[in-house]
Formats: C-alpha cells, sequence, structure tokens
C-alpha cells in the first residue's frame, strides 16, 4: 500500500555506482521476512514485486522457496523451513506441477516466464534503462538495445486505470503496438492501454514499417 516513486527515487541514485547494472538485487533472503510475507500475502502484490525484480537493472537473486510464494515472518526456523519436496519421506513434492497448490503454481508460471524471456532478451542484456517519475502510483520503465524495447508498466493501485500515454512518447515514438510477454495479449493501440489494479505489463514493442525502413 506505499508509494511506488520509493523504487524510482532509488534506482535515480544509480549515478553513485560505477555500473549500476552490476548491483545484486533481491526482495528478501535468509535473514528478513520473505517477500510473499511483507506484501501482506497477496498474490497480485508478489507477483508486481517480482515483475520489477525480474525486469529492472541489475542481477537479481531469488532466494528458495519464492517460487511457490513460501511466507516465513520474522521466526528464522521459519524463514528457512525445508522446501516441501525432494525427500523419498516428503508429503508433497513442490518440484512439479502436481505438487503445488493452484496459487503456487501461479506464481511459479509468473517467475518463470520472466526468467524464460529474461535468459533471450537483448534489452535486458545490451540495452539501457530509462524511467518515468511516477504518476498517480504508476511506475513505467524503458530497457532498450539496438535490437529490442521493453517497457514494464506496474500499477500499484487497487483500482484499474486507463493510461494515456503521451507522456511516454519518448520511447513509444515509431511503434505500432506491443505484445504483453506475460500473457502473450497483442496490444494494437499504444496510446490509451488499460491497467487492471495491482497489476504489470511487461511489453515488447513492435516497430512500425516506416521506422524499421
Amino acid at each position: 500500500d506505499g508509494d511506488i516513486g520509493k523504487l524510482y527515487d532509488i534506482i535515480s541514485e544509480d549515478f553513485l555506482y560505477a555500473n549500476a547494472d552490476n548491483n545484486k538485487i533481491f526482495g528478501d533472503n535468509h535473514d528478513m521476512d520473505r517477500l510473499f510475507y511483507i506484501v501482506g500475502q497477496d498474490v497480485n502484490k508478489f507477483k508486481m514485486a517480482l515483475t520489477f525484480l525480474l525486469t529492472t537493472r541489475g542481477i537479481p537473486q531469488l532466494y528458495y522457496g519464492t517460487e511457490i510464494a513460501m511466507k516465513g515472518n520474522d521466526k528464522h526456523g521459519i524463514i528457512r523451513e525445508d522446501f516441501p519436496g525432494g525427500w523419498a519421506n516428503d508429503t508433497r513434492n513442490a518440484f512439479t506441477t502436481a505438487g503445488r497448490t493452484a496459487q503456487e503454481n501461479d506464481v511459479f508460471n509468473h517467475i518463470q516466464k520472466l526468467l524464460k524471456w529474461r535468459k533471450s532478451s537483448d534489452a535486458l542484456q545490451h540495452g539501457s534503462l530509462k524511467h518515468f517519475v511516477p504518476a498517480n502510483n504508476l511506475y513505467v520503465y524503458n530497457q532498450k538495445s539496438d535490437k529490442e524495447s521493453i517497457v514494464v508498466m506496474i500499477n500499484n493501485n487497487a483500482e484499474s486505470q486507463k493510461i494515456e500515454t503521451s507522456r511516454y512518447d519518448e520511447f513509444l515514438k515509431g511503434y505500432d503496438g506491443a505484445t504483453d510477454l506475460l500473457t502473450g495479449q497483442k496490444i494494437n493501440n499504444l496510446r490509451e492501454i488499460d491497467m487492471e489494479g495491482n497489476s504489470s505489463l511487461v511489453l515488447e514493442l513492435i516497430p512500425s514499417p516506416k521506422a524499421a525502413r
């Protein structure tokens, strides 16, 4: 329920580093509350945070169990509890689709899509990041290389928003549409984009034929 502008503030201090792309970034670890616990076990907010972690600059680190939304609190034994599965006497095996709950599979699939995309994304591997000061608790940034341009939108409001995008013409100009990498859905009108509350979009921009020439 906080101000997403705090993410912008942190990234805006990247000039302090020789190369901020070398920074390791994480949402939790063995010495702090798990991220799913921090966001009140809200799956939508959890997935928004993971989208940011896996699409911003830097080298992401995922703590084991994040992929199934383990929710340990400030008790260190719970933060470090065993992952369910992998041993003969475990009552379930969360390494398999059948061994995970519907919620766990939802989070697992979200992370898996982003990680698979990261492996081949020229924009993340060789591009640079530009971002805008958040407005209406909406954070928008662009990862761009010579071969690829990605726009990430994170709506940190419970309510849906209709986004008028002229503010972001700096990196939308020359593109006719986009593909949402999380859903596969095509977006044909970049001038107005509808977003659900507490959601994120990862858009691969499609160059216009004129721009391509």
